[in-house]
């Protein structure tokens, strides 16, 4: 079984609510000799934007129940530990476009710029400045820089970058 993960609207801080049985195999019903225990009254939560690791602190106090649902905490040592939430930063690749042409004496050059991978977040990107040009016969990369926009952290993408080619 997977653990459900909840899609974040773009930019919105999430609160974490952790505490399924089906994501933490502690709080799966247990049998001992026979007979099923189940762990309630504990959960964590975790709060992050940016990409990073947040910690998830447990709280509450923990009820171990038999399958009758008789509180049977007494009989039991139960160890609470704080975990963690990961926020990955994104994949993003940013590749110049490629073009050919014959020969005319005039320089080829193509400003386009595709984003590929996981892409930006919402209301995040970049501007290219595209300074790639052949005039003469033969092929040499597109080359181009970028600047992330307003508001868009360098912290929350691993982007690479791909020239494309000019081939007169």
């Amino acid at each position: 079984m997977q653990c459900p993960v909840e899609k974040i609207p773009e930019g919105q801080m999430k609160d974490y609510l952790l505490g399924s049985s089906a994501c933490f195999p502690a709080l799966r019903p247990r049998e001992i000799d026979g007979v099923k225990y189940t762990v309630e009254g504990l959960s964590a939560s975790a709060k992050g934007t940016d990409a990073g690791t947040y910690p998830a602190e447990v709280t509450g106090k923990a009820v171990v129940r038999d399958a009758a649902g008789n509180d049977v905490t007494a009989q039991f040592k139960v160890t609470e530990k704080d975990g963690s939430l990961e926020i990955a930063k994104r994949k993003v690749t940013l590749t110049s476009a490629s073009g050919s042409k014959k020969y005319d004496g005039k320089p080829l050059t193509n400003d386009k710029v595709t984003v590929s991978g996981e892409g930006f977040a919402g209301g995040e990107g970049a501007t290219y400045t595209v300074t790639g040009s052949q005039t003469v016969v033969g092929t040499s990369d597109n080359t181009f820089t970028y600047a992330l926009n307003e508001g868009t952290k360098a912290g929350n993408y691993d982007i690479t970058t791909k020239n494309g080619e000019l081939t007169v």
